[in-house]
């Protein structure tokens, strides 16, 4: 049954996963992991050297389809260990080995199949791997405490011991391990270490704490990967965490710390967010066994059954007071907790059931429907949701937007979830358009990406020098925690941005993004629709540039998905195309501004903005 248990989710998502670079981060951990570089904090250094040593295996595979796979094993790994985990539960509360590998089937087919799960094990992103620690850390912590082994432990208080098991030096070296790929997994120890006390007690010798401690260390270590790599100024370098101060900054992701904790109201919005997903992971029938699994868990083994809610809680606690919108990620570990409870469920009602049934083939048949009908009633559920075979969004957007821009050109856009993270991966990886410069607004506010951005294009740093390094020295005590005026650093980042346009329209083609505008960047400009960007001129050209047609597969579907990236997409697209056709019929070129918002409302007929100024163009 391990092999059911691995192989089936490992084959949903071989068969679903993404083909091409998705949203937000995956484009930009790609290439860390590709290049060996220094992905944003936390690094995520065991996800970088996993991904990299993958990448340098013989084989035919791309980078980029290697690290989904990396997602998809990690994936059903961790259904596999949730199987295992429960199935031990399952024996040391004294059900019977055939109902409790049945029940621990469904309950890792039933994780697998979820809806979070599936859509991080179908793309390249670190939780898949976050939540394959979660569910090795508890299974082992099982295993050291001896669940499983037989009944006559169930009810025992803790004990004293004079030496622990080995499996429990192994979960203290894993610990430090799933830090360094996520950092939230530290605030989920304290839960798995209250099962080892409870079940166990204390080690008699402070010695072994030690120990403990020293395994934990060296799991933790990874993170010398960042100092030591960054030393050696890979593509890259994100944080530049080679100097202590910048080490420690990066490590703890103290840039995030700003949408940690920032309100009550952003806490009730990801609840809320929590509250809406948790029924719709599983489909909302897993919560009935769920519930009645927790039940009977508190009544016979209530140390367990703490030390699941008390990891849900811990695991909820945190997310909800992240205020970023792609939380659901973050909510793993808490749905891990649900399907052990599902699997406890189960357990319970075929413990009911199947006494009373006579004859073994009956038996055989309820404990193979208890095992696969609510996973797969799960796959059915979420299989038009997380299903991303046929997802071309980001990087259809990604190569229209390329095409948009001249040879030489430098684009300014804060498109990171759309672009930038994506670009990035195409230029240092796929060697695409590596003749354009990218300027990521936002991260033009640091001062790593300022130096990384000598290293891509030295000639415009280099005309700019005096305007960076008055803006470099007035954000030093901005990030290192000191007092600076908000008001001048802003001033002076507004300079150098507009002091980087204007050299670089000197000699090259500029562009930028709607979204990259704001008071006092490009004042005075020109800028007219081409493609997916807008060109800046310093007076207005004598004939409207020629753009190039913008090709995003399944955008009529994204516009009405209800996945906010996804519709903001495929906004991105309408509106360009809306503010083209615009731009024309302000230069007396009707005919080829009605052709262009006809082409807009190809893409997607119900677009206001393009529908008004039809109508406008016919009157």
């Amino acid at each position: 049954m391990w092999g059911l248990a691995f192989f089936l989710p490992l084959a949903l998502y071989a068969f679903t996963r993404a083909p091409d670079v998705t949203f937000v981060d995956a484009g930009e951990l790609a290439a860390a992991a590709a290049t060996l570089g220094i992905a944003h904090p936390t690094g995520y250094p065991l996800f970088t050297i996993l991904g990299r040593t993958l990448v340098a295996l013989p084989g035919p595979l791309e980078p980029f389809a290697r690290l989904g796979l990396l997602s998809a094993v990690c994936g059903a790994a961790a259904a596999a260990l949730t199987f295992a985990s429960v199935r031990r539960i399952l024996v040391g509360l004294g059900i019977t080995r055939a109902s409790a590998t049945a029940s621990a089937l469904a309950a890792s087919l039933t994780l697998a199949a979820g809806q979070t799960v599936w859509k991080q094990a179908v793309i390249v992103e670190v939780y898949a791997l976050h939540l394959l620690f979660i569910a090795l850390l508890l299974y082992l912590a099982l295993v050291a405490v001896g669940v499983g082994k037989g009944t006559a432990a169930i009810g025992a208080g803790p004990r004293a011991v004079k030496w622990v098991s080995p499996a429990l030096f192994l979960f203290a070296y894993l610990a430090g391990l799933a830090v360094g790929n996520h950092l939230s997994a530290a605030l989920l120890l304290p839960a798995l270490a209250y099962l080892v006390v409870r079940e166990q007690g204390f080690p008699r010798q402070a010695r072994t704490l030690g120990l403990l401690l020293i395994a934990f260390v060296t799991g933790l270590s990874i993170y010398l990967y960042l100092p030591v790599r960054s030393a050696l100024d890979p593509m890259l370098d994100w944080g530049d965490p080679e100097a202590p101060g910048n080490f420690f900054r990066h490590a703890t992701g103290q840039v995030y710390r700003v949408w940690f904790l920032s309100s009550a109201e952003a806490a009730m919005k990801q609840l809320g967010r929590f509250l809406a997903q948790l029924p719709v992971e599983m489909t909302p029938i897993a919560l009935v066994p769920a519930v009645l699994g927790l039940v009977f868990l508190w009544r016979r083994r209530a140390s367990l059954a703490h030390a699941t809610v008390l990891l849900f809680l811990l695991n909820l606690v945190y997310a909800i007071n992240y205020d970023i919108h792609d939380i659901e990620a973050y909510f793993l570990p808490a749905f891990l907790m649900v399907a052990i409870w599902v699997g406890v469920g189960v357990a319970v009602g075929l413990d009911a059931a199947i006494p009373r049934l006579r004859p073994p083939a009956l038996r055989r048949g309820l404990r193979y429907a208890a095992a696969f009908s609510l996973p797969l009633l799960t796959f059915a559920w979420n299989a038009g949701e997380a299903d991303q075979h046929d997802n071309h969004l980001v990087a259809d957007y990604t190569s229209a937007m390329f095409r948009s821009l001249s040879p030489r050109a430098v684009i300014l856009s804060r498109q990171w979830d759309h672009f930038c993270s994506a670009a990035i991966y195409e230029q240092l990886v796929r060697g695409d358009r590596r003749d354009v410069t990218v300027l990521e607004k936002e991260l033009l506010r640091r001062s790593w990406y300022l130096r990384q951005l000598e290293r891509w294009d030295p000639e415009l740093v280099r005309s700019c020098r005096e305007s960076i390094d008055r803006f470099q020295a007035e954000l030093v005590p901005f990030e290192t925690g000191g007092n600076y005026s908000a008001e001048n650093l802003q001033r002076l980042y507004v300079e150098m941005i507009n002091c980087l346009l204007e050299h670089a329209m000197r000699s090259r083609p500029t562009y930028l993004t709607p979204d990259a505008l704001e008071p006092g960047i490009a004042h005075g400009f020109t800028s007219v629709p081409v493609g997916l960007a807008l060109r800046l001129y310093r007076d207005p050209p004598a004939e409207p540039p020629s753009s190039p047609p913008i090709e995003i597969r399944d955008l009529r579907s994204a516009w009405a998905s209800g996945v906010e990236l996804e519709r903001q997409l495929a906004g991105l697209v309408l509106e360009m195309g809306t503010r083209r056709a615009m731009y024309l019929a302000q230069a007396g070129r009707l005919d080829e501004s009605l052709a262009a918002v006809d082409q807009v409302l190809a893409m997607e007929p119900s677009y206001p903005s393009a529908q008004q100024l039809r109508e406008a163009l016919k009157n």
